[in-house]
C-alpha cells in the first residue's frame, strides 16, 4: 500500500506494453511502505470511494467507444521541460494529463489565454487486446473538483487533498494534483494546438525560458523548496527572472538546427545568457530586427496582462518564443566557445520591420505549479498583486531584446552609406 492508494501489480507482458507506449505505469514495491496517521486517514476517508470509481473505471473502460488510436510520436519542436510531448496530428500536440495545469486551463483569465497555446480536451488512451485505443473530451465536458468535506484544516496537508476528475461521465481520483494522472488501466493527455505547426513555420526556431525568480510552487515539500531554491539562487533566474531551458536555431549552412538544453542554461551568468540570446537571433538574417520588434510588441502586451492578474503567481511557467528562420548566410553566429563569428550582411529587409508578426509566436506554457486565489480552495495562501517575479524577468528580457534589436539595425544601416 503506498501513502496515496494501492500500488497496482502489473504483468511483465502489461508494463512492457506501456512502455513500448510510453505510458506511466505502477511501481511494483516488494515491501509495504510506511504510511502516516494522516495519510491512512486519507486512506480510509476514500477507500469506499476509490473502490467504487475504480469499478466504475473498468466498467468504462471496457464500454468506450473502441477507435483505434492515431500515432503519438515524439514531438520533434521540443526543446525544454522533463516531460516528454507527443505529436497528435499536424495542429495538436499531447502533453501528460497534470490535474493542476487542467485546472488552470479551465479558470484562465480570457486575456491571458490569449497568450497560452489553446487547449483542446483531453485524450484518454488505454491497451486492449495488444492494440492502443482512444477516446478525446471536449473542454465542456470537462471538470476538476476539490470535494470541501474532505479538505484538511492544515495548511500542510491541502495541496494534498485528491482531485476529482470528471470527463463526460468518466470520473477518477487523483492524489497528486501536480502530477500526471493516470487511473492505472489508461494514460491521460492534454491537447494542445500546435503553435509551431508548419503551416505556419518551415523552420521553427524555438527558445524555451524559464521566467520569474521563483520556481517552486506553493505545493512544494520542504526538500523540493530548497532544491529550486538553491537552483535559482546559483542561475539567472534569481538575478535576471529569467533562465534559458533550451533553444533551437536553424543554420542555414549546414541546414541544420542548432540545439542547446537546459543544462547549457543553468550554467549561463547574465552576460552569457545574453550571448545565448544572440545565437538564438542568428538565423533572422536582415529581417532580425523586424523580428524581434515584433517579439517585443508582443512582451508589452504580455506584461500589460500579466499586471492585470491580482492574485496569479506562475511560479515554474516558461515563456516560448518562436520565430522562421531563413535560409540564408547569417550576419553572424555565436559559437559554442561564445566567441562572435562575424560574417556578411545579406542586404537590406524585404519589408518594414513592423510587418513580421506573422513569422513570429510568444506563449506562456507549463502550469502544473500556477496557483491563483480560490484554486479549488486548495491554496490558502493567497499573493496579493501581480507576479512581480514574473515581470522582473520580463522587464529584463524586454532589455536584452531591444539592444539586440538596437544592434542589428545599426549593423544594417551602416550597410547604406
Amino acid at each position: 500500500m503506498g501513502e496515496f492508494g494501492p500500488i497496482r501489480r502489473l504483468t511483465n507482458s502489461t508494463a512492457s506494453r506501456w512502455a513500448n507506449a510510453g505510458m506511466v505505469s505502477w511501481t511494483v514495491m516488494e515491501e509495504p511502505a510506511v504510511v502516516s496517521p494522516i495519510a491512512m486517514d486519507r486512506i480510509k476517508t476514500y477507500s469506499f470511494q476509490e473502490d467504487r470509481l475504480q469499478s466504475n473505471m473498468n466498467k468504462q473502460t471496457e464500454t468506450l467507444a473502441a477507435d483505434p488510436c492515431p500515432l503519438l510520436r515524439p514531438f520533434c519542436h521540443q526543446v525544454g521541460g522533463h516531460t516528454q510531448f507527443l505529436q497528435l496530428d499536424e495542429s495538436t500536440v499531447c502533453k501528460p494529463l497534470i490535474p493542476r495545469e487542467l485546472s488552470f486551463y479551465l479558470n484562465a483569465p480570457a486575456d491571458i489565454r490569449s497568450f497560452t497555446p489553446k487547449c483542446k480536451g483531453v485524450i484518454q488512451t488505454w491497451h486492449q487486446e495488444g492494440r492502443q485505443y482512444w477516446k478525446r473530451f471536449a473542454m465542456d465536458e470537462i471538470s476538476v473538483t476539490a470535494p470541501r468535506s474532505q479538505i484538511s484544516p492544515h495548511r500542510t496537508n491541502r495541496h494534498d487533498v485528491p482531485l476529482r476528475i470528471s470527463l463526460a461521465g468518466y470520473e477518477g481520483i487523483s492524489y497528486h494534483p501536480a502530477h500526471t494522472y493516470t487511473d492505472g488501466s489508461s494514460q491521460f493527455f492534454l491537447m494542445f494546438e500546435n503553435v509551431v505547426s508548419s503551416s505556419k513555420f518551415q523552420r521553427p526556431c524555438v527558445l524555451d525560458l524559464k521566467m520569474g525568480t521563483r520556481q517552486h510552487g506553493d505545493d512544494a515539500s520542504a526538500e523540493k523548496r530548497n532544491r529550486q531554491m538553491a537552483k535559482c539562487a546559483a542561475s539567472t533566474s534569481a538575478s535576471l527572472g529569467l533562465r534559458l531551458c533550451g533553444m533551437k536555431v536553424y543554420e542555414a549552412t549546414s541546414n541544420k538546427f542548432f540545439v542547446q538544453d537546459k543544462y547549457f542554461g543553468r550554467r549561463l551568468d547574465a552576460d552569457g545568457l545574453r550571448k545565448a540570446l544572440v545565437q538564438f537571433f542568428a538565423s533572422g538574417g536582415a529581417r532580425r530586427a523586424g523580428i524581434i520588434g515584433a517579439i517585443l510588441e508582443r512582451l508589452r502586451l504580455l506584461r500589460k496582462a500579466i499586471e492585470q492578474q491580482d492574485t496569479f503567481r506562475f511560479y515554474s511557467s516558461s515563456l516560448l518564443i518562436v520565430y522562421e528562420g531563413c535560409d540564408e548566410n547569417c550576419e553572424f553566429f555565436l559559437g559554442r566557445d561564445y566567441h562572435f563569428l562575424m560574417m556578411d550582411e545579406v542586404g537590406p529587409a524585404s519589408r518594414a520591420d513592423n510587418c513580421w508578426a506573422d513569422c513570429v509566436d510568444v506563449r506562456m506554457i507549463d502550469f502544473a505549479h500556477t496557483t491563483f486565489s480560490g484554486y479549488l480552495g486548495l491554496d490558502e495562501r493567497v499573493h496579493w498583486g501581480p507576479d512581480n517575479g514574473y515581470l522582473f524577468g520580463l522587464e529584463n528580457l524586454t532589455d536584452i531584446l531591444s539592444e539586440l534589436q538596437g544592434f542589428s539595425l545599426h549593423q544594417r544601416n551602416a550597410l547604406s552609406y
